[in-house]
C-alpha cells in the first residue's frame, strides 16, 4: 500500500500528474501514441502476468533468443522456438500470446515487425496470439518506432538505454497499441496504485515506488530528454560499439549496440573499465555481454579506429 504521506489527497494528485507526464515522455522517446494506453509497473514480468491471468491465456510462445523462459510464467504452457520456425510452431502450438524481443538480451536483433506482419496477414488483426514486443534492449538498435513494430503490446523499462548507467531502477511500462486492449488492461491493473491514468480505488494496492516515480520524473525534468536526442545518443553508441569491436578483435558486422564475448575476457583491463562503468554483465560460465552506452563516460584508446562494418 501507499505510504501515509502518498495517501493524502494532495500527495495522491502530485503522483498522477508526475506518472502522467512520465507516460508522456516514454510516448514521445519510443514514438508510441497514446500515453493514456500506457501502464506503469515495477517490472516487465509482474505485469506480463497479471495481464496474462486477465485475459485467460494459457500458452505462451517464445523464441529460442528470449530472456524469458518457461520458468517465468509457471500458470502457462510455454514453447520456445526458433525464429524461423516461429509460423509452423503457432499452426502446431496454437499459442494465445507470442512473445518477441527487438533485440535478444545477447545482442541479436530479432526481425519484429517483419514476422508480426506476415503472422497478422494470415489470421487478421482481432485474432490471437496476441503479439508482444519486448522493448528491453530497442536502445541497441536505435530506439525503432513503436507503432511501427506491428504489436499488439509493447513491455520495455527505462534502466538499461535511456536512465543513466549503472542506472537499477525498477520503472517499467506495457503500452497497447488498440484502446479495445487497454480496456481490458485497465480493469486488470486498476487495483494497483498509479498503474494507469485513471483514478484509483482508496484501497488501491502499492505497485510502482512513488519515491520511484519522483527520482525518474525528476531526472526527466533536468535532462529535457526528446526523440531527437535520443536518436543522437544512439549514434554515439554505434560509433563505442564499433570501437570496441575492433579493440576485442570481433569479426563480422557489428549488429547492434550490445556486444558478447567469449570466455577469457573477464580480466581485460578494458573489460574492468567498461564493469566499473556499469555496463559488463558476466554469466557463471565467464561469458561477458557489454551494453554499448557512450554516456557512461568510458575511455577508449584514440589508437583503435573503426571501419565500416
Amino acid at each position: 500500500m501507499p505510504s501515509k504521506r502518498d495517501k493524502t489527497g494532495r500527495d495522491i494528485l502530485a503522483l498522477q500528474r508526475l506518472s502522467r507526464e512520465i507516460r508522456g515522455a516514454i510516448s514521445e522517446l519510443f514514438d508510441a501514441p497514446q500515453p493514456e494506453r500506457i501502464v506503469l509497473a515495477p517490472g516487465i514480468l509482474n505485469a506480463l502476468q497479471i495481464l496474462f491471468a486477465s485475459m485467460d491465456v494459457r500458452r505462451v510462445m517464445l523464441s529460442t533468443k528470449e530472456y524469458y523462459g518457461a520458468a517465468h510464467f509457471p500458470a502457462q504452457r510455454v514453447a520456445q522456438v526458433k525464429v524461423e520456425e516461429i509460423a509452423a510452431g503457432i499452426n502446431e502450438f496454437r499459442p494465445d500470446v507470442l512473445i518477441l524481443s527487438v533485440v535478444s538480451w545477447k545482442g541479436v536483433v530479432l526481425p519484429v515487425s517483419r514476422i508480426f506482419s506476415e503472422i497478422r496477414k494470415g489470421r487478421g488483426l482481432q485474432c490471437r496470439p496476441l503479439l508482444v514486443a519486448d522493448y528491453s534492449h530497442a536502445g541497441a538498435l536505435g530506439f525503432p518506432s513503436a507503432k511501427n513494430l506491428g504489436a499488439d503490446v509493447l513491455c520495455g523499462d527505462l534502466a538499461k538505454w535511456v536512465m543513466p548507467p549503472p542506472d537499477c531502477g525498477k520503472l517499467a511500462f506495457l503500452w497497447f497499441k488498440s484502446r479495445r486492449l487497454f480496456v481490458t488492461a485497465k480493469t486488470a491493473f486498476k487495483p494497483f496504485f498509479l498503474a494507469t491514468d485513471t483514478p484509483g480505488t482508496p484501497f488501491a494496492a502499492r505497485w510502482v515506488d512513488p519515491s520511484e516515480i519522483r527520482r525518474v520524473h525528476d531526472w526527466f525534468k533536468r535532462e529535457r530528454l526528446s526523440r531527437s536526442k535520443l536518436l543522437a545518443k544512439d549514434c554515439a553508441n554505434k560509433e563505442l560499439a564499433l570501437r570496441l569491436a575492433s579493440l576485442f578483435g570481433i569479426s563480422g558486422s557489428v549488429e547492434s549496440n550490445i556486444l558478447w564475448l567469449g570466455r577469457g575476457r573477464m580480466n581485460h583491463k578494458h573489460v574492468r573499465g567498461l564493469e566499473r562503468a556499469g555496463l559488463v554483465w558476466k554469466t557463471p560460465d565467464g561469458k561477458i555481454r557489454i551494453v554499448c552506452r557512450a554516456d557512461a563516460g568510458v575511455s577508449i584508446p584514440a589508437a583503435v579506429q573503426t571501419t565500416s562494418q
